[in-house]
């Protein structure tokens, strides 16, 4: 086998790509096991509900936000270490698996459920004057998820820093 160059040659390329390939075939089966078991979570939690599965993914998506929005608030609202780096490296977690899984996996067991493409983010970016698309949705993603990171983060930091 050849080898590549440092110098970006397509060679390299070809290699790198190949090796992410190979980790997404090992990540697959995980990500799809993540998201059958929100679904399963969604149908036993939310059995109750009228609509079939449509309105169960709707019942996980607003879940999935009031949590998200929750978390956050319950970070600034204690003073309790323990809770906050617990929150802290949870949201983190959850950055990580967005990343690694090409999108959040409970996002795609809504829409596995509600057999829709809609995401908790699309009714903000509907008030903001905008279409939800792949684009305006990848922005909106890392803007929201980016400034509460940064927020976490730099709280965190000065948190750790302050000396009693």
């Amino acid at each position: 086998m050849a080898t590549a160059k440092d110098d970006g040659s397509p060679l390299k390329k070809e290699i790198h790509d190949e090796h992410m390939e190979n980790i997404r075939k090992i990540l697959r089966p995980i990500k799809y096991s993540l998201i059958d078991l929100f679904i399963s979570l969604a149908r036993v939690l939310f059995f109750w509900l009228p609509g079939g599965d449509v309105g169960k993914g709707q019942a996980l998506m607003i879940c999935h936000f009031v949590g998200g929005c929750i978390l956050y608030t319950l970070y600034f609202a204690y003073n309790n270490p323990g809770l906050r780096l617990f929150i802290f490296f949870f949201f983190f977690f959850v950055i990580g698996q967005q990343l690694i899984f090409r999108g959040c996996v409970i996002t795609k067991a809504e829409q596995k459920l509600t057999e829709r493409d809609d995401t908790i983010l699309d009714p903000w970016i509907r008030i903001s004057g905008y279409e939800p698309h792949r684009e305006t949705r990848i922005i909106c993603s890392i803007t929201v998820v980016g400034t509460m990171a940064l927020t976490l983060l730099m709280n965190t930091i000065l948190d750790q820093l302050r000396i009693f």
